[in-house]
């Protein structure tokens, strides 16, 4: 996984765009950062997260939106 990647995750097929990636050499060891916008299902809100995933998280829970 790499910066620009664009993913799906599997169970609610929400699109997220990879902005950072630490490896397994940095303190934090391996994380992955994903920008995601939704819009939520009960309330018609949207929504905007930034948020940090573990690597293996992330390769068990989503997949390439381009598949």
């Amino acid at each position: 996984m790499k910066v620009g990647d664009l993913i799906r995750f599997k169970k609610t097929g929400i699109l997220g765009l990879v902005t950072e990636v630490y490896d397994k050499t940095h303190p934090v060891g391996e994380r992955v950062k994903v920008f995601s916008t939704y819009e939520d299902d009960e309330t018609g809100e949207h929504a905007q997260v930034n948020q940090w995933y573990g690597m293996s998280y992330l390769t068990d829970c989503s997949e390439s939106a381009f598949c």
